[in-house]
């Protein structure tokens, strides 16, 4: 859709190569426990056997606390010493998997945020597609390239019938935003087009100077927001890659784990929501949250990233195309 994502889109192969290996998921260790105990001969869960399953990557407190909270939540109920069945909240959750729209799966941790509605056909009533409710916004649509009438919503299903009007050339409708911009693929973008690695260039513009430092997204609103104390700056269309400075910067402070950490720790609400921390990341006791999403930022590469900036005027002929980068 735009000289951007074009760029995204042919720096792709090339980030594949370079993305980190994730760490674990805490919220895994949620999925599983109601996995195992719908699973389970008994409907019982031992605490021995659960720690054996996640050796390496939990620890018996974290795994403690997180049964815990289960149990405070209602997920959880003590039968006896070290043992567990499913509370009310877990069994009505059990109940529900059979639901198409059930909004936690036992069999998996991944996040699903689209709301879909079901397409029914108007004379044989059966359910021929589902599909994104801002379909709802529109008299017609296309189906496996037939123009059907949306006939009626009945607060469950759009109903449509055949398209008996002239033919119609629709225009393409784009069904998501753009994704979250990975730190890796914003540092590819920029050697893409023939910047050394570290470089920030800076553009003069009418309304002061436009600061480009392919950090990504989550990374990019870090920054900001620590600039935000003792610089004016300003967000842009695409702050994932470039913020506006009131005043030419001479240099970038410099951060240390400790500053980073504290930032996140204290702001970690809001990076739950950029970061792909599961489904059920939620339900985990709040400290363990926390630091779940200090683990996921990866501060040291955070810093290590913020410290090799080196503040460049940006090359006359890659002005036109930086700036296309921000429509």
């Amino acid at each position: 859709r735009t000289p951007l994502e074009q760029a995204m889109f042919e720096s792709l192969p090339n980030t594949a190569m370079r993305s980190p290996v994730p760490f674990f998921l805490p919220s895994v260790a949620v999925q599983q426990i109601f996995s195992l105990l719908k699973q389970s001969p008994n409907a019982a869960l031992r605490f021995n056997p659960l720690c054996e399953l996640f050796d390496g990557c939990l620890s018996v407190a974290d795994l403690r606390s997180i049964v815990g909270e289960l149990e405070v939540k209602g997920y959880l109920k003590s039968s006896r010493m070290s043992e567990w069945r499913a509370g009310e909240r877990l069994n009505r959750l059990i109940d529900i998997q059979a639901v198409e729209q059930t909004p936690l799966s036992l069999y998996s941790n991944i996040q699903n945020s689209s709301e879909q509605m079901k397409i029914r056909d108007q004379l044989s009533q059966r359910v021929v597609a589902n599909v994104d409710r801002q379909w709802f916004q529109r008299d017609m649509l296309t189906l496996e390239g037939r123009p059907l009438n949306v006939t009626w919503y009945d607060g469950e299903a759009l109903w449509v019938s055949p398209y008996r009007g002239k033919n119609l050339i629709n225009p393409l409708r784009y069904l998501s935003r753009r994704q979250v911009l990975s730190y890796e693929l914003a540092q590819q973008l920029s050697v893409q087009i023939g910047l050394l690695s570290g470089t920030a260039p800076l553009i003069q513009s009418n309304d002061g100077w436009l600061f480009f430092h392919w950090l990504g997204d989550i990374y990019g609103h870090a920054l900001f927001e620590l600039l935000g104390y003792t610089l004016a700056v300003e967000e842009t269309t695409q702050s994932g890659l470039c913020f506006l400075l009131h005043d030419e910067p001479r240099a970038l402070s410099t951060y240390t784990s400790e500053q980073i950490t504290r930032h996140i720790l204290d702001h970690y609400r809001h990076y739950e929501t950029m970061l792909s921390l599961g489904a059920y990341h939620h339900l985990l006791p709040i400290e363990l949250r926390r630091r779940t999403v200090v683990e996921q930022f990866n501060v040291p590469r955070f810093v290590d990233g913020v410290k090799r900036l080196r503040l460049e005027h940006a090359p006359e002929v890659l002005t036109d195309t930086l700036q296309s980068y921000l429509h």
